[in-house]
């Protein structure tokens, strides 16, 4: 591979998403390695899974991983807008077209996945997708805020993440209410700059 999107463990196989650029041509792959040997048991094509896999959860026999972009026919690549569903035992794969585009990072709270929509490149976030784990039916929900690059899930609570500031929304049955947001203080104008890159929860909750 020239490039790696994501990995991840399914049983006892590592699976490994990316892709080659051969002759100016894109292509997307998934290969699956020994987990013991690291030896490479097994290769798929998934060029027409999309080409950019940001987010990528495993549950059980399933992994499911975001497409973000997708390649045309004159091997431009234009925005995506599915949810890939491989299942490790059968090898199969399944997909939902969500109903917006540029599906990117994504968390999993209570059976639900919550895929972020954002253009990294322009910093300019859509919404989230909940995605019902076991009914496999989605919903898209937008956000107030639309610098968003990154979110994760806490007691009830969506927190969505800027470049230089942290919101709170608390998660209902109608979508994602704003309750609270925080100002990162960074150097702007000085140099050098700083800028939130990630955000980390911690694995216990607070008593």
């Amino acid at each position: 591979m020239d490039s790696i999107d994501q990995i991840n463990a399914v049983g006892d196989k590592i699976i490994v998403v990316g892709g080659f650029l051969q002759n100016e041509k894109a292509s997307a792959v998934m290969a699956s390695y020994d987990m013991e040997t690291l030896q490479q048991v097994e290769c798929n094509d998934i060029t027409n899974f999309g080409g950019y896999h940001m987010g990528m959860i495993c549950r059980e026999d399933n992994l499911y991983f975001t497409s973000c972009t997708k390649f045309a026919e004159n091997e431009t690549e234009l925005p995506d807008n599915r949810l890939i569903k491989y299942n490790a035992s059968t090898k199969e794969f399944s997909e939902f077209v969500l109903d917006e585009k540029e599906p990117v990072t994504m968390v999993e709270s209570e059976g639900m996945l919550y895929i972020l929509h954002s253009d990294l490149v322009r910093g300019d976030s859509h919404g989230v997708t909940v995605f019902d784990l076991k009914n496999e039916t989605f919903v898209y929900r937008p956000l107030q805020e639309s610098r968003i690059d990154q979110i994760g899930i806490r007691e009830g609570h969506l927190y969505a993440l800027s470049d230089t500031t942290l919101f709170q929304y608390r998660i209902t049955e109608n979508g994602f209410e704003l309750t609270d947001s925080k100002d990162v203080k960074t150097k702007t104008g000085e140099n050098p700059h700083y800028y939130i890159s990630s955000m980390f929860f911690n694995s216990q909750s607070p008593e």
